[in-house]
C-alpha cells in the first residue's frame, strides 16, 4: 500500500448535504451587542466627512470631533452600498466603557468585519478594543486576521470584499480562533481587551498610527463565541449582501479536523500548520479550507465537536462538496485498541451520514517512548490498515513514513531531531512541511 495514496475504493460515496438557507440570516442576533452598518447611515452626500456612527442595536456611536481624523462617507461601494473610507489618518472612538468593551473584555465574544480594497498601511487596525496591539481585526495590505498574537497575523494581500473574525471562547474557554474569508487559520492562546482601552473603528483611538486604509462596510460584535458554523452564516450573509461570490464557490470546501497536530501547535509562523502547507501546495486559497484542530481534544470529543461545528456547516455547504480530513491518536492512546478504533471509525461514519463528500483518515506520527504507547499504537494503526478503506476515500498511513511516522523516526530522548518539537510529541515547521507533502496530493486526487 503506497504511503498517502490508498485511495478507499470500497467507500467513494457522494455527499449528501442539503441545500442553503433560502435567505441567509446573522446568527445569534440576540447576542449582538453593537452592529456599525454602512448602509444605516442617514444619508448623506457622497465624500463628506463623518463626525460619527452610530450602531444599530445598542446606539453606541463611534465618533471623531477632529475634521482632519474623520473618514469619508462613500457611495457605490461593493453591491451597490455606501463605505466609510478610511484614508490612513481617520479612525473612530467609541469610547472605554460601553456593551462592547465589555464584551471583548470577557470570556467569550466575537467580532466580525467587512472590509474592500485594502491599502499598505503600518498596522491596518480596522476594529479595536485595545490600546496597543491587543484585540485587534487588521488588514495591511501583506498581512490580515487578529495583530495581538503573531500567528495571527495571516499573510495575505487581497483587495477584493475580504472579511475577518474573531471568536474568543472557542474551541475551548483558554482559546480563541481567527478567521479570514471564513478560513479558520489556527486556533490560538485568547486575547480580551483590558479594562479602560478604547473601542475603534479605522484604528486604535490611544494609538492613531495603527490606522487602517481600506473601505469599512460591517463591524459588528456578538457577546459569546461563534461556532465554525455560526462563521459560515456570518460570511454567507456578507457574501448576500454585498454581492460578492462566495469564497468557496466552485468547491469543495475542504476541512481539517484534529487535535494539536492538526492546530500547529508548535509552529513558528502564520500558515506553518500542516492544514495551511497543504491549502499552498495545492494553490487553495483561504475561504477554501478552514483548520479545525483543537488542542488536547480526544477523537470521542472530537465526534461531539463535529456534530456543532463542523456538520451544520454541511447544510449551509448546500451543493459544494465538503471534503474532510481527521485524525487523532496522541490523546487516546491510553484507550484500549478496541475502544480507540470504535472512537475514530465512529467519528467518520457519523460524519458520512452527516453529508460529507470525501473523507480523508490519517493514522498517527511518532512521539518519544516516555509520552508514547508503541504497541498500542501499532495496534491502532493495524487495524485501519485492513478496516480503513471500507470508511473512507482516501487512506493515509503516517505511521509508515520514515520521517514523522515509523517507530522510532522521533528519538526516544532530547535532542528529537530535525521533524520533533523539543516536547517529543509535536511537530515542528520541518515536520509540518513533511506531514502536508503526504497529504496535499492525497487530497488534490479527491
Amino acid at each position: 500500500m503506497s504511503l498517502g495514496f490508498a485511495l478507499g475504493a470500497r467507500a467513494r460515496r457522494g455527499g449528501l448535504a442539503s441545500p442553503p438557507p433560502a435567505v441567509a440570516a446573522l446568527p445569534q442576533q440576540a447576542a449582538i451587542v453593537a452592529r456599525w452598518s454602512a448602509d444605516e447611515i442617514p444619508s448623506q452626500a457622497d465624500n463628506s466627512a463623518l463626525a460619527g456612527w452610530t450602531d444599530s442595536v445598542g446606539g453606541l456611536v463611534a465618533a471623531q470631533a477632529t475634521a482632519a481624523a474623520q473618514p469619508k462617507y462613500r457611495v457605490g461601494g461593493a453591491g451597490g452600498k455606501p463605505y466609510v473610507l478610511f484614508s490612513g489618518a481617520q479612525y473612530l472612538d467609541a469610547g472605554t466603557s460601553n456593551a462592547v468593551a465589555s464584551a471583548c473584555q470577557s470570556a467569550t465574544s466575537s467580532a466580525f468585519v467587512v472590509c474592500r480594497n485594502v491599502q499598505a498601511s503600518s498596522f491596518g487596525f480596522l476594529f479595536t478594543a485595545s490600546n496597543s496591539t491587543g484585540y485587534n481585526l487588521f488588514a495591511n495590505g501583506a498581512q490580515a486576521g487578529f495583530f495581538g498574537n503573531g500567528l495571527g497575523r495571516c499573510p495575505y494581500a487581497g483587495s477584493g470584499l475580504t472579511t475577518l473574525g474573531y471568536t474568543a471562547g472557542r474551541p475551548e474557554t483558554t482559546s480563541a480562533r481567527y478567521f479570514v474569508n471564513n478560513s479558520c487559520v489556527t486556533h490560538l492562546g485568547k486575547l480580551t481587551a483590558a479594562a479602560g482601552h478604547n473601542v475603534g473603528i479605522g484604528g486604535s483611538p490611544a494609538t492613531p498610527a495603527t490606522a487602517a486604509k481600506a473601505e469599512i462596510y460591517e463591524v459588528i460584535v456578538w457577546n459569546r463565541a461563534l461556532t465554525a458554523a455560526e462563521m459560515m452564516q456570518v460570511e454567507i450573509w456578507a457574501r448576500g449582501k454585498y454581492a460578492a461570490p462566495l469564497p468557496w464557490a466552485g468547491g469543495p470546501f475542504r476541512l481539517f479536523h484534529g487535535d494539536s497536530l492538526t492546530n500547529g501547535y508548535s509552529m513558528t509562523a502564520p500558515l506553518n500548520s500542516y492544514p495551511a502547507k497543504v491549502a499552498a501546495m495545492n494553490g487553495w486559497s483561504l475561504g477554501t479550507w478552514t483548520n479545525l484542530g483543537h488542542v488536547g481534544i480526544s477523537m470521542t470529543a472530537m465526534d461531539a465537536e463535529a456534530a456543532a461545528e463542523i456538520d451544520p456547516m454541511l447544510a449551509l455547504l448546500g451543493s459544494t462538496p465538503a471534503h474532510l480530513a481527521a485524525w487523532e491518536w496522541y490523546n487516546q492512546r491510553g484507550l484500549s485498541t478496541a475502544v480507540a478504533t470504535a472512537a475514530t471509525e465512529g467519528y467518520f461514519r457519523a460524519r458520512r451520514a452527516a453529508g460529507v463528500a470525501k473523507l480523508v483518515l490519517l493514522t498517527s506520527t511518532d512521539a518519544a517512548d516516555p509520552f508514547d504507547l508503541p504497541a498500542a499504537r501499532a495496534a491502532y494503526n493495524g487495524y485501519f490498515d485492513v478496516n480503513g478503506p471500507d470508511f473512507c476515500d482516501a487512506y493515509v498511513a503516517l505511521h509508515a513514513d520514515a520521517m514523522i511516522g515509523v517507530e522510532g523516526a522521533c528519538p526516544n530522548a532530547a535532542p528529537y531531531g530535525p521533524t520533533f518539537h523539543s516536547d517529543g510529541i509535536h511537530l515542528t515547521d520541518a515536520g509540518y512541511a513533511v506531514l502536508a507533502g503526504i497529504v496535499a496530493p492525497v487530497m488534490a486526487a479527491l
